[in-house]
C-alpha cells in the first residue's frame, strides 16, 4: 500500500513539474519581451533605452504595445517569484504581496513605472542594483583582499 502510494504522489508531482514548464515563459528578460512585440533587435532596444534613459514600459507605450508587455511582464515575474519560492529564497507570503503589488501598480502604470523591479528586489536588497549597465552599487564581499 505505500509502494502505490508513493508511486502516485511521484507521478502527482511529475506531472505537475511538466506544466510548470509548459507553462513558463519563454522569455528571459524586458527587451526579450518588447522585441517581440516590436519586431525590433534586443540590442537595439536596449540601446535606445540607455541612451534615452527610459524604460522599456515607456518604450512599449510608445510603440502601442504597452498592455501586451505588462501581461507577459507579469507572467515572467510570476515565474521569477515562483522560482525564488521554489528555492526557497522567498516565501509563498513573500512573493504574493510582492505579486499583488504588481498588479496594483501596473494597474496605474503609464509606461514609465519600474516599480515592480525594485518590489522584488526589496525582498533580496543585497542584490546588485544595476541596470545591466554595470552601474550598480551592490555589496561587496570578503575579508581584506576586499576592495
Amino acid at each position: 500500500m505505500k509502494k502505490i502510494v508513493t508511486i502516485s504522489m511521484l507521478v502527482l508531482l511529475l506531472l505537475a513539474t511538466s506544466a510548470t514548464a509548459f507553462a513558463a515563459t519563454s522569455y528571459n528578460s524586458p527587451s526579450d519581451i518588447l522585441s517581440d512585440l516590436t519586431n525590433q533587435p534586443v540590442e537595439n532596444l536596449i540601446q535606445e533605452k540607455t541612451s534615452a534613459q527610459t524604460t522599456y514600459g515607456a518604450m512599449a507605450s510608445a510603440a502601442g504595445v504597452l498592455e501586451q508587455f505588462q501581461e507577459k511582464m507579469l507572467a515572467l515575474k510570476e515565474q521569477r517569484l515562483a522560482q525564488r519560492v521554489a528555492n526557497q529564497t522567498m516565501t509563498q507570503e513573500q512573493a504574493d504581496a510582492v505579486l499583488a503589488q504588481i498588479k496594483e501598480r501596473q494597474a496605474t502604470c503609464d509606461g514609465t513605472c519600474d516599480e515592480p523591479q525594485r518590489l522584488m528586489q526589496q525582498q533580496n536588497p543585497n542584490r546588485g542594483q544595476g541596470n545591466g549597465l554595470q552601474q550598480g552599487n551592490g555589496m561587496r564581499y570578503g575579508g581584506a583582499n576586499a576592495k
